[in-house]
């Protein structure tokens, strides 16, 4: 079944399809600069490049001043863009966190790409286009790890409530219900006794 890691990828697949990218000007026919690769070979060295430093590369500052113009315009595809491009190292993240702390992908996965979009809007003024992509995925990881963090600790208290056993701590209580009742105060003599 696809996840939404997949989702993304299609639709960017589906718009960009085979045809050559340009990070320079948005339009193949009206950039000056006639080298265009083909969205896969894209992909591939943004991918590379974030995993490098996403905050000195070059290709990272165009692709978010892309996506940048692109929402002006009311299009979201370069948005979907750089989700794409960040997706690879969320999916081997959540696909750890999901393993070690025994929470669903699929939470981790939303959580992961809500966050990002959400830091996408938020660094729309006074961020630099170089810190963007850094913040998207630092903030996604962090909600990874919260949420793993949050499922961890419901279980460790269940596996701790599963040692307890209740008849040996209120046979060890001090107190009993004679310290706690007033029995001079009960009018009822078998509810007293």
């Amino acid at each position: 079944m696809p996840d939404v890691f997949d989702q993304i990828e299609w639709k960017v697949r589906k718009v960009l399809g085979s045809e050559p990218v340009c990070v320079h000007v948005g339009n193949v026919e009206e950039c000056e600069i006639k080298r265009h690769p083909t969205y896969l070979k894209f992909r591939a060295e943004a991918i590379s490049a974030g995993i490098r430093s996403a905050s000195t590369s070059r290709l990272w500052e165009s692709i978010i001043a892309m996506g940048r113009l692109s929402d002006l315009d009311g299009d979201d595809t370069w948005r979907l863009v750089i989700l794409d491009c960040i997706i690879p190292c969320f999916r081997s993240l959540s696909a750890r966190i999901s393993q070690d702390f025994k929470v669903e992908r699929e939470e981790i996965w939303s959580g992961m790409v809500a966050t990002a979009l959400e830091v996408w809007v938020d660094t729309a003024m006074g961020v630099p286009p170089r810190r963007v992509r850094d913040r998207m995925v630092k903030a996604a990881f962090e909600v990874a790890f919260r949420c793993g963090n949050s499922t961890s600790s419901e279980y460790s208290m269940d596996e701790f409530d599963m040692f307890v056993r209740p008849e040996i701590s209120s046979q060890s209580s001090v107190l009993s219900a004679s310290s706690i009742i007033d029995v001079n105060s009960i009018r009822d003599a078998d509810a007293a006794e």
